[in-house]
């Protein structure tokens, strides 16, 4: 199945957000986002919290998911 690139997806998050997506794509956790991004672990949450509501997903590895499928990741 060839996967096309979802702009609409994409344009509903911020560049920082598509880090911390792209980030727990790679398997890190909300510590490891937060050391990488040299940010605190709570405005990971944040952004994930942010980031499910956006995309209207129960949790961020379905938003991970939904980006890939979307070919945004």
């Amino acid at each position: 199945m060839e996967m096309t690139f979802n702009h609409e997806l994409w344009n509903k998050l911020t560049p920082r957000e598509i880090e911390i997506v792209r980030a727990a794509a790679d398997g890190y956790s909300i510590k490891g986002t937060a050391s990488n991004l040299c940010i605190s672990n709570k405005t990971v949450q944040n952004h994930r919290r942010k980031i499910i509501w956006k995309l209207s997903c129960g949790n961020i590895t379905n938003a991970v998911a939904l980006m890939i499928r979307g070919g945004c990741i």
